[in-house]
């Protein structure tokens, strides 16, 4: 009975956050920011057969290296979508190759690499859909306002993924955790523990720039969201336990918070400074305290 107040409440969390933020941002937006707010969903969370099966956690060896014909599927469809947006743009592709170099010379050497691969068919079939991430990055930032398209994908998975990892974690164990050696790792909509890490992580960095730097009232969140959505993001990211994801939060807020200062956002040449300043810092702690081990024992 419990589970299922609980679930109930959830989804009225979910639906008054996304009906509010509907409601908020009605113009400037079209409705083509869905296939990669969908392509994002999966790749934050899980791959649409695991939602599915929620309580599939086992694999076969074969099913790991093949991947699931559904999930194939969606993503294909999904790129072929971002394909025909982008071309119904006619953005100018080269310039975005000329303007991009490494990222375009890192898929060339996934490509090349496919040639002594043990798996060559599954190579290429993973590069094709690691190419999906390309595509749907220039879907977002050929929309007419991208960083608004990019903080409303990010606010909207945070208002679905966020109370649905609490839920499953509290409630639901069986999906919500995983177990090793017998200790419980809690993963909530995730499919392991660093992932649900990393959400936090990128979701967490988002509220923060987005209370620093949010300015115009009328595209700034109401204090209640933070409210509401900044105990439960704390709350899994110490859940999940995944020292990195916190570690990159926290050097994140630090930067956030430096870039926010007065002086450094009229004369960027004092970040220079500031970096010298904590390198020295940095050195000096390392050789008195022998910073670096004591920090990694800390994140265990």
């Amino acid at each position: 009975m419990i589970p299922l107040i609980a679930s109930i409440i959830c989804i009225i969390l979910i639906s008054y956050l996304l009906t509010t933020d509907i409601l908020r941002e009605k113009k400037g937006l079209t409705i083509q920011f869905l296939i990669p707010f969908i392509w994002i969903f999966f790749a934050a969370s899980k791959f649409p057969l695991r939602w599915l099966n929620p309580d599939e956690v086992v694999y076969s060896s074969e099913s790991l290296i093949e991947g699931s014909p559904l999930d194939r599927s969606i993503f294909i469809i999904l790129i072929l979508f971002g394909m025909y947006i982008l071309l119904k743009r006619r953005i100018r592709m080269y310039e975005y190759i000329m303007s991009n170099p490494w990222i375009w010379l890192y898929f060339l050497f996934g490509l090349v690499s496919i040639l002594w691969s043990d798996y060559p068919s599954i190579s290429l079939k993973r590069l094709i859909k690691a190419s999906g991430n390309i595509i749907m990055a220039l879907v977002i930032i050929t929309e007419k306002n991208p960083r608004k398209t990019l903080s409303l994908i990010l606010r909207r998975l945070s208002y679905i993924l966020l109370p649905l990892s609490v839920l499953y974690i509290k409630f639901y164990p069986e999906i919500g955790r995983t177990y090793h050696m017998g200790e419980p790792l809690f993963n909530g909509v995730s499919t392991q523990k660093n992932g649900l890490g990393n959400l936090c992580m990128i979701i967490g960095i988002y509220y923060v720039w987005s209370f620093l730097f949010s300015k115009n009232p009328k595209t700034k969140l109401h204090p209640i969201v933070y409210l509401i959505m900044f105990p439960q993001l704390l709350w899994l990211l110490y859940k999940s336990d995944s020292a990195t994801s916190l570690m990159t939060f926290i050097l994140a807020i630090i930067i956030l918070l430096i870039s926010a200062m007065r002086k450094i956002r009229i004369i960027p040449g004092y970040l220079v400074k500031i970096g010298l300043i904590a390198i020295v810092i940095l050195l000096l702690l390392e050789l008195s305290l022998d910073f670096t081990n004591r920090v990694i024992f800390l994140l265990g």
